[in-house]
């Protein structure tokens, strides 16, 4: 057996928590040069939990409270200066067609 990837180990960390369903948004400021490592790691973390989409670069949109808080502590372990969660309560979609008008 070989040993756990980094995201698999956050989540058993989490393991207790009481996963509620909702719309998240987790934004962090990284800091230090581990980037690429870091998104591969999101990646792993984002397809364990089958939950998550990146905005931008800093920004995950997920569903569940579990993977927010699993975004929350990689971004951490990997030095993120702060990170902060937020619970939306609803998400408005501009689906509107452009007029060219500006």
């Amino acid at each position: 057996m070989g040993r756990k990837k980094l995201a698999e180990t956050i989540l058993d960390n989490l393991s207790d928590h009481e996963d509620v369903v909702s719309n998240y948004l987790v934004v962090w400021r990284m800091g230090g040069s581990s980037w690429s490592a870091f998104y591969r790691q999101m990646d792993d973390l984002l397809k364990l939990t089958e939950d998550g989409v990146r905005v931008v670069n800093n920004v995950i949109k997920c569903s569940r409270s579990l993977t927010a808080l699993a975004v929350r502590d990689l971004a951490r372990h990997y030095g993120a200066g702060e990170v902060s969660i937020y619970s939306v309560h609803e998400i408005l979609n501009d689906k509107r067609e452009p007029d060219g008008d500006g």
